[in-house]
Parts: C-alpha cells; structure tokens; sequence
C-alpha cells in the first residue's frame, strides 16, 4: 500500500523509516545482523563438511521491548505486526524478494491510558459506501474536498451523503489534505477507537451480566475443582467491569439441577432443587439474578458455603445438558457471559454423551479423526440459540477423563466461547478468570529454557530472570533443574540429583512423574521457582499457563516434552538449528 511506512501525506510515495524510527528494538535486530554477517564455517572433526560453532549462533530475541509504530500514520505493533518491515515498492525488488507477507492482529489487546485517541461521530461513522473500510489516514479527498477515495476498494464517496455530517468537510491544502487533517485524529493517526452510535445497537445497551454454571459431581469435588472455583470466583469478583450495574447468578448440577435465590434481603442464599431433566422449570427466575453490589454479602456466603455444601457427594452422574437449558431460560432476556466449569463426562438428559476414546485401536487409523468431530449435536444448537440472544460462553473443562472436549467446543462456531481444558486440579493453585479478554499471549511462538538456580532470590517481573539458554540438550544438568517455556505451558526438567531440593522427597521417589504437583516447599529453590512462574503468569493474563513435572531419564515423557522441544538439536530426519543457519549463511555467500 502506498504511504504506508512514511508520515507524509497519505497516498505519497514513501520509504521505510529511518533507522532511528525502530529505537531500541532496531538496534537489537541490527545486532542479530551483524552477528550472522560475523559468522565463520570452521571444519567439522573428521569430516569434509564444514559448520558454524554453536555458542556464536545468533540467537531470538528474548522479551525483547515492545517496538512502537514508526510515526504517527502506523498503528502500534500490539494491535498490527507485520512479519517484515518494509516492502518492495518496484516490480524488480518484489521479483527478487521471495518472501511471503503475514500478519499478527490484535484488534482487541489491551492499551495503555491516552494512547487510542476515542472519536465520538454525530449520527453516523464515516464509511466507505462499498466495502464498509472506515475513513483512516490513507484515504485520498479529491473534487476540492468534496470527495474521498477509499484506499481499499477505490470507491469514490460523497462528503455529503446523508450518513455523513454536513459538517464533515475542509477544504484541500496545497498537497491534497484536509487543511485541519491534523486536528482529526481519523486522518493523522494510525490507531483510533470509535464509539458506535445507537445504529449499530441491536437492542438498547444491558447490565453486564455474568452466570456461573458449576458442576458439583463427585469427580468435580474429590479433585477440589469446586473449592478453586468457588475461590477464585470470589477474587475475581471486585475485577468485574459494570458497576454499579453488574448482574451475577449461579446454578449447581448433578442428576438435579440447583438454582440459588440470592436476594439481597436474604441473610444467606435459598438452594431450590430442580429434579425434572426433560422439561426443566425454575421457580422464582427474577431472584436468581441479582444485582451484585446490592447482594455481594448473600454471594459472599453462597461461595464460602458451596465447597462444604457438596464435600459429601457421591453422585457420579452430569446433567450438563439440562442445565444449560435452565440457565439459556434466565439469560436469555439480558444477554451476557456464561462461565461452565465441567468435570465429567455429560452423561443425563439432552446432550449426554458417550464414551468415544476408550478403544486404543482406534488411534492411529483412518479412524481416528472420528473422536476430533462433535459427538452430539446439541451443543452445536445450543451455541447458536445463545448467540442469538447475545450470551458468550465460556468453558472450563476439568478432567482426569475423558470428557469429549471436541462436542463441549462445537460452540465455539457460532458464539464467542474460550475453551480452556485443565488436566489436573491439584496443580493450578488458583484459575484465572479474566471477564474483558485482556492481555496478549506474547513469546507464544518462542521457546525459552531458563536455569532455575540463576534466578534471583525474588523474581520481580521480568527484570529479574537469568539469560535463556540455547535449546539443546547440552545444557541440561543433571544437578539441576530447568523451566521450559512455550507460551502456553511450563514444562520443568528436573535432573536426578535435583529432584528432592527442589519438590521434596515425596516428588524425588514418585514412581510416576506425572503425579507430580508443583507446589512451594520450605526451600529457597523452590520458592525461587514459584515466584518465577507467578511472575511468568502476570506477564502474560491472556493463558493460565500449568507447570508440568518431567524427571531427568523418563520416557516417553522426558522426549515429547522436552528433548522434541530442543530445538538445535539434531534428530532423526530433521536438521538442528546449526545445520539451518550454515544453510542460510551459504545461500546468502554465494548471492553476494
């Protein structure tokens, strides 16, 4: 696109930003440079071949600072991030430039305070007639000012349309631009925020509205996933957005469904039983919502109570099915967000589900994609029935077992839901619940190992973490332990020597390190480590990150989470990271 790496006038022919425009992060990436360019073969031990010594390899950069748009005609990198950062501007660069373009968007990441200018239209927002491309800083004003060319479609549109205010309009200086296009935020800025006008409102705006439907079956209670989402439902409440407004209610399932009357004028909340799976009714649906600020004490009790009220349950059985049936009856005239936390495997009413991965013959053939597709289609039905009443959904699935994650995420299709599968319980601590979506899943696509015993007696951010070291199994010690880091979960070498100083005895003896729980001892180590990943955490809000345990020899385990993570080294079939870099570097030497 023309323009687009220059702060001049929209639409000018433009080059990238100068070297200084990238600041810290071009400095950065201009040492990696210079390290590949510094680069030396040196002859391989008994053989012809030659290759590179691995400690000069040029390593990714690691929670490198966020980089900022260069000017003000580029949107910040958080929300907008090209793979390169420039792009030919003549046939003859882009015939040799063989590269494929990409983009990572974030149209919703989290912004800092005053960044995002908010722009508020009168009537209508200014848009393209055809493509509906808003009015941006690209768009070229032609015919005295009177009209503007869409830099997507090409289309000319009238200033004076009527979805245009009459007072929208300047005339042209003497380069093309509306003479106050720098007092328009629209026309000089690369990222603006729009409020959207009661047009684009299918109904008048609603409270805020949050609804938890937890499962309380045996499974769901012996693993303790009642006890940490009672906790941490009641933590999260004060981060809810919407107050004063914000409406909140909870249903509890097993064979019966349970609702809750929460009125404020209650001392504490009133259980009512709901036995009929095929016609659900709920009685008394206005009390089941409440405002939260009005009745946060009742909720207060109704929290602290929901562990000890079902710690003696034997009910094996799930009526999911039903239950979001009820709870579609009380959201349905408000709209909101649903948050499921499910344990087992639905097995009454509408949407019970059979056992589909039980057969092991099964993986492996033709076959196997079967057990990935929806396994029942009510779910599929009742995703859409939620989206037309404007209620998301969220599922957290909680499991030892199988619980057939592929029918619980059919939603997903027709409605916003985040599903988060959670393998064990014991080992969370705590969920995070996050009600606005915020943060950005970053370094998702690095894998970083950190050597624990670097780390600093308090880990404060991200300041206080130890240089990663390369991905090879050369750096694994025996004497100590080891934080692998993929974006989405935390994998923890542990070496033989080091097993007990770091987890305890019980860990150091485990017959199966699976079963090991990552959980603070009474050592130094170990408290480093579990300030490290809380750190690690808070860092990146968008995932909970779990923290998996691998001993130092166990197999297969240690090999598919680990050792096929190590990226330089070389295994069977595929080249290591060195074996690519000489390929890249030969390349690049006989171009030039």
């Amino acid at each position: 696109m023309p323009g687009q790496y220059s702060d001049g006038q929209a639409g000018a022919n433009s080059h990238p930003p100068s070297a200084g425009s990238y600041g810290k992060n071009y400095r950065q990436v201009q040492g990696l440079v210079e390290d590949f360019q510094s680069l030396a073969l040196v002859p391989v031990l008994g053989s012809s071949d030659s290759t590179v010594d691995s400690v000069t390899l040029p390593r990714p950069l690691y929670f490198a600072e966020e980089g900022k748009p260069s000017g003000n005609l580029n949107c910040h990198p958080r929300y907008l991030r090209h793979t390169t950062n420039a792009m030919p501007n003549a046939q003859y660069l882009a015939s040799q430039w063989h590269l494929p373009p990409g983009v990572v968007t974030h149209p919703l990441a989290e912004a800092p305070p005053g960044e995002v200018t908010v722009l508020n239209f009168e009537g209508s927002i200014v848009r393209c007639q055809r493509c509906r491309t808003y009015i941006n800083a690209y768009v070229m004003f032609t015919d005295g000012g009177r009209r503007w060319r869409c830099n997507v479609c090409a289309m000319l549109n009238e200033v004076n349309l009527y979805s245009i205010p009459m007072e929208y309009f300047c005339p042209l200086d003497e380069n093309g631009r509306w003479r106050d296009a720098d007092q328009r935020p629209e026309l000089s800025r690369g990222s603006v925020e729009f409020v959207a006008p009661t047009v684009y409102m299918v109904r008048p705006p609603m409270p805020p509205l949050y609804f938890f439907l937890i499962d309380v079956s045996l499974s769901a209670v012996k693993s303790g996933m009642v006890k940490v989402a009672a906790e941490t439902i009641k933590a999260s409440l004060d981060k809810l957005p919407g107050f004063p407004r914000t409406q909140i209610g909870f249903v509890t399932f097993v064979s019966t469904l349970h609702s809750y009357n929460l009125k404020s004028s209650l001392t504490q909340p009133q259980m009512l039983v709901i036995a009929d799976l095929d016609d659900p009714f709920l009685p008394l649906p206005d009390d089941m919502l409440v405002n939260l600020s009005e009745s946060r004490t009742v909720v207060n009790v109704l929290l602290d109570s929901l562990p000890l009220m079902f710690e003696n349950n034997i009910n094996v059985e799930s009526a999911l099915g039903p239950a979001l049936k009820a709870t579609f009856m009380v959201m349905s005239q408000l709209g909101g967000k649903l948050l499921l936390f499910q344990s087992t495997l639905p097995s009454l009413g509408l949407g019970r589900l059979k056992l589909r991965g039980d057969d092991p013959r099964i993986y492996g053939t033709e076959k196997e994609h079967f057990l990935r597709n929806t396994g029942e289609q009510f779910y599929k039905q009742m995703s859409a029935d939620f989206s037309k009443f404007q209620i998301s959904v969220n599922v957290y699935a909680f499991g030892e077992r199988y619980i057939d994650i592929a029918s619980l995420g059919e939603s997903s299709q027709y409605t916003y839901l985040e599903l988060v599968p959670v393998l064990r319980t014991g080992s969370i601590g705590h969920l995070y619940i996050n009600p606005r979506k915020e943060g950005t899943v970053r370094n998702s696509e690095k894998l970083t190992l950190l050597k624990l015993a670097d780390l600093g007696p308090k880990a404060d951010g991200l300041a206080g973490f130890p240089d990663p070291l390369a991905l090879s199994s050369e750096n694994l010690d025996p004497r100590g332990a080891f934080l692998l880091n993929d974006g989405l979960r935390f994998v923890l070498w542990l070496g033989k020597e080091f097993v007990k100083d770091l987890l305890g005895p019980e860990a150091a003896f485990a017959a199966d390190s699976s079963k090991i729980i990552v959980v603070e001892q009474n050592f130094v180590i170990s408290k480093r480590l579990v300030s490290a990943l809380q750190s690690l955490r808070q860092s990146c809000p968008a995932v909970y990150q779990l923290c998996t345990a691998v001993k130092q020899g166990v197999q297969p385990r240690e090999g598919t989470s680990v050792l096929s993570n190590l990226v330089e080294d070389r295994t069977a079939g595929t080249s290591g990271y060195a074996d690519f870099v000489v390929q890249i570097y030969r390349q690049v030497s006989q171009k030039s």
